[in-house]
């Protein structure tokens, strides 16, 4: 009788689930070389007088950073996250058609306004 509580006990004890503790925050650097290709399209007439139909990024070193928040829910037990990303390139952007200009500054995949036309 005791061999059967126990192995009974032990069946039970293996069928439930084990409790992980998530992290509430994971943190991320990265860097290394960036492959970038550019984009061809239609004709564009700038201000400068030169027709431009192409933007290429220059293949340079980048690096960036990450953190991820995470919380459970109460109610419904699911996980929930926000993700935080910064990279950056350092390169050169280079616009060409009839003439070719390069902005030389750097730039990052936050949103920024590219003037073609000017130097």
């Amino acid at each position: 009788m005791n061999r059967i509580i126990l192995i009974v006990s032990l069946v039970a004890l293996g069928a439930t689930p084990a409790v992980v503790q998530e992290p509430k925050a994971e943190v991320g650097v990265f860097a290394g070389w960036v492959f970038s290709s550019g984009i061809s399209g239609n004709n564009y007439l700038a201000p400068d007088g030169n027709v431009y139909n192409m933007i290429d990024p220059k293949s340079s070193f980048g690096w960036g950073s990450m953190l991820v928040l995470r919380r459970r829910e109460r109610r419904s037990g699911r996980s929930l996250f926000t993700p935080g990303f910064y990279s950056h390139q350092g390169s050169t952007l280079e616009v060409s058609g009839t003439a070719t200009r390069n902005r030389s500054d750097g730039y990052s995949h936050l949103p920024r306004r590219v003037q073609l036309g000017t130097a």
